[in-house]
C-alpha cells in the first residue's frame, strides 16, 4: 500500500495525470479494462483526480462528475494510444444496489481491454469490481484542507512534486 499527502486541488489534478501517465506507459495487453476505484467522502477529491487523469488522456471535453447520469464515455482519439480507445467515468453516489446498473452494460465494459474506467463511490459495487482493480482511498486530514491518498494494487507515483 502506498500513501501520499495532497495539499491543493491542483496537486490532486497532477496526481491524476501522473496515474494516467503511469498506466499508459506500463499497460500490457490483457483481456479486460483497466479499472480504477475511487473511495472517499464528499469533497475528498475524486472528481478532481479524474479531471487530471482525463487531461493526460487528452480528453478535450470538461470532465464533470456524472452524478445524475451515472456514466460518461469519452473517446481517446487524440492520444493515439495503441491499446486504449475509450475512457469511462462513473459516479455511483446515488446508487443503492449494483443491480441498479444493469442497464449501463457495466459487465461488458469491464471486459473491454481498450477501456479505462474510473469509478467514484466504488464501494457501491465492490463485489462487481474486477480482481485487478486499482483501489484509491482519499481522506480529509488537517482541518479538511489536505488529503491523504492510499492505494492498493498500484503504487503512487514516486515523486511527491505535485
Amino acid at each position: 500500500m502506498s500513501k501520499i499527502i495532497i495539499r491543493s486541488p491542483e496537486q490532486m489534478r497532477r496526481l491524476g495525470s501522473k496515474y494516467a501517465k503511469d498506466i499508459l506507459n506500463h499497460k500490457k495487453t490483457n483481456s479486460s479494462a483497466t479499472t480504477i476505484a475511487l473511495y472517499g467522502n464528499l469533497g475528498s477529491g475524486k472528481t478532481i483526480f479524474t479531471q487530471g487523469f482525463g487531461r493526460e488522456l487528452r480528453i478535450s471535453k470538461r470532465i464533470q462528475s456524472p452524478t445524475f447520469v451515472l456514466m460518461r464515455r469519452y473517446l481517446i482519439f487524440r492520444l493515439r494510444h495503441p491499446i486504449f480507445k475509450r475512457f469511462y467515468h462513473l459516479d455511483l453516489y446515488r446508487i443503492k444496489h449494483s443491480k441498479d446498473l444493469e442497464y449501463l452494460g457495466l459487465k461488458e465494459i469491464f471486459k473491454d481491454a481498450s477501456a479505462i474506467i474510473i469509478i467514484e463511490w466504488a464501494d457501491r459495487i465492490e463485489k462487481m469490481l474486477p480482481k485487478k482493480t486499482i483501489k484509491i482511498q482519499m481522506k480529509h486530514i488537517k482541518n479538511k484542507k489536505h488529503r491523504k491518498i492510499q492505494t492498493k494494487k498500484h503504487k503512487c507515483p514516486k515523486k511527491n512534486n505535485y
